[in-house]
Formats: C-alpha cells, sequence, structure tokens
C-alpha cells in the first residue's frame, strides 16, 4: 500500500520515470484517492498480488487487477508472505480467490461505505492501539497467553468515544454480512449453473 501511494503522490517527475509498483496484499485507498488524476495516471503500472484467501489486500477500493498466489497458510496468516508458494523463481499462481475472501471483499466494501471518515480513523486507530499493546512482532504473537492479557487491558482502558465508535462498526459489519451473504450465494449459484451449461454444451458439440 506504501509504494502505491508513493507512486501516486511523489509527484510527475518521479511518476514520469515508474515502470511499475508492486504491491504484495497490500489494502487499497478509500473512494477519494482513486478518483484523482493521480491515481490513473500510474494505476496501470500498479501490479497486486494477493493469496487466494486475502482479507488485508482486499480492503479498501482497488482499479487493478489482482495475481493471485497460492499460499500453504490459512485466513489470516496467508498475509505472511513466507507462506507463498514459489516455484522455478516465479510465484505459483491460481485462477481466482476463494469464496470467503470474495465475501470479505464485498462484505468489507459495504461496511466502509457506511462508515464515516471520522468513525473509520477511531475504528482503525482503536483498534491499533489495543493490538499493539501486545508489542507483538508478528500475528502469532497475538495469541500467547501474555499478549491477550495486555490486548484485554488495553480495551478496558480504551475511552468511551473510541469504544462507541468501535461498537458501532461491527454492528454496521453485522448488518453488511446478513446483506451480502444470501446475494453472493445466489450469484455463485447462477455461475454454476451457467458453467455447467457450458459443460454439457462443449460435450454434446464434442461428441457431435
Amino acid at each position: 500500500n506504501l509504494a502505491a501511494y508513493v507512486g501516486i503522490f511523489a509527484g510527475e517527475d518521479v511518476e514520469r520515470r515508474i515502470r511499475t509498483v508492486y504491491n504484495f496484499d497490500g489494502p487499497g485507498f478509500n473512494e477519494s484517492v482513486v478518483a484523482t488524476e493521480a491515481f490513473a495516471r500510474v494505476d496501470t503500472r500498479i501490479r497486486t498480488y494477493v493469496p487466494q484467501s486475502s482479507l488485508i489486500g482486499i480492503l479498501l477500493w482497488h482499479t487493478e487487477s489482482f495475481t493471485v498466489v497460492k499460499s500453504d497458510a490459512v485466513s489470516l496468516f496467508q498475509h505472511n508472505p513466507y507462506s507463498w508458494q514459489v516455484m522455478g523463481g516465479r510465484f505459483i499462481t491460481v485462477q481466482d480467490r476463494t469464496g470467503s475472501s470474495r465475501i470479505a471483499e464485498e462484505t468489507l466494501k459495504n461496511w466502509m461505505k457506511d462508515l464515516t471518515p471520522q468513525a473509520r480513523k477511531q475504528m482503525i486507530d482503536g483498534i491499533y492501539n489495543v493490538l499493539s499493546a501486545s508489542d507483538g512482532r508478528n500475528v502469532a504473537d497475538l495469541f500467547e497467553p501474555r499478549s491477550v492479557v495486555s490486548i484485554l487491558r488495553a480495551a478496558g482502558q480504551m475511552d468511551d468515544q473510541t469504544r462507541e465508535a468501535i461498537t458501532e462498526a461491527f454492528r454496521l459489519l453485522g448488518g453488511s454480512i446478513r446483506e451480502t451473504l444470501p446475494e453472493w450465494i445466489d450469484r455463485a449459484a447462477m455461475e454454476l449453473r451457467g458453467r455447467i451449461a457450458r459443460e454439457k454444451q462443449a460435450g454434446w458439440e464434442e461428441n457431435g
């Protein structure tokens, strides 16, 4: 995300020299950034790589396409690039992200649209401050007993305004999940029926 941001806003003298910006499972940007002329000049040069169950890289808005990399980890742990699979000096890629990643993308986008910029900031800063209280260096550290105690203590010391912002944010997230899931299931069923029909048609043509 930081590499993409610098590529977009470093200024035209630098931007003209940029050949490619590599974004490894970094989040996108909010709507106002994506709508800028600076973003439009650079977005075709941004190459974004995400694991098949990406949750971090699909946050916020992207216009560039994803290269989907096979990971041997699960869910959030796929954000660790050392879990990404390589063969012959290249990433092993897959055709598409998992269903859970696509559901998460739609849900989180709907969620973000319902949050004011100030509420977003309060929520993200609050969660970051709570998690950073553990002094963890990676996701696994968060599950250490001492980390859990530190996180719970920090959450208890959160001011009322931040606590309310986080509570409201997660209430909206629950609503987005309820709205997104039925629609996604219907669409996935239609895609599956279409794929089956195409395969049947191809079989009939092959058999004359």
